[in-house]
């Protein structure tokens, strides 16, 4: 998609969101690019970006996985300059996650890239808002993904590390395990998808309801001196 389609549409989303609508979401007529707002507060929206892998398979003995960004400007960001499926300059990546994931970017916390607040008093103040803002935002995706709970869910964050991850994994994992979120979460390690992207060898995910969270940055790192080794 061009970038000037891209703008025009955000800015539709943005508009809508301003009209009190809870949740807004567009997307490519195959559906194999998604985004929107969601209302996670009053008067706080996050905004979200999400690709479908072309090569998704799926199977309740091994299922799809789906990564999830929540960084500061993560459409952006970890998007582009990191794992996406197009770089800066919107030429292909050779090697994006999307050829074994489907991917979420999540501007989070409210406030950064496209996610917006209407109110001084809204923006995030604590880690703990932050996670209970990002489970709010998992409760709507599913409505507008449908793969997402045949998944298995990874958590990623960037810039602020694996600490700033956890505070969003322990609230994830309570809503699901109090039946508020019906999802999967589980992982491996900061170097599975580096591994089996370079290698192609098939790797089975973790115990359900079990997660390895890491850090986008330290895991790019890595990811680019595997490359050196091919």
């Amino acid at each position: 998609m061009h970038r000037s389609s891209l703008l025009l549409l955000l800015g539709i989303l943005h508009l809508c969101c301003l009209l009190n609508a809870e949740h807004i979401t567009s997307g490519t007529p195959d559906v194999s690019e998604m985004w929107g707002y969601v209302q996670v507060r009053e008067k706080a929206y996050l905004f979200w970006k999400y690709y479908k892998s072309p090569q998704r398979v799926s199977s309740p003995e091994e299922p799809w996985q789906t990564v999830l960004f929540a960084a500061p400007a993560s459409t952006g960001r970890a998007n582009f300059l990191g794992v996406g499926p197009l770089d800066i300059n919107m030429k292909p990546r050779k090697n994006t996650w999307l050829r074994k994931a489907d991917l979420i970017f999540v501007d989070s916390p409210v406030g950064t890239g496209y996610s917006y607040v209407e109110d001084e008093s809204a923006p995030v103040t604590t880690e703990l808002q932050e996670a209970k803002d990002i489970v709010e935002l998992l409760k709507i995706l599913p409505k507008e993904i449908p793969t997402l709970q045949s998944s298995r869910l990874i958590l990623v964050a960037g810039a602020l590390g694996s600490w700033h991850s956890g505070k969003i994994y322990v609230d994830v994992g309570q809503a699901i395990y109090n039946g508020t979120l019906n999802l999967m979460i589980g992982g491996d390690s900061y170097i599975y998808f580096a591994f089996v992207l370079l290698r192609s060898r098939k790797k089975k995910l973790g115990a359900a309801y079990t997660c390895h969270i890491f850090d986008l940055d330290y895991c790019c790192y890595r990811f680019f001196l595997c490359q050196q080794q091919v």
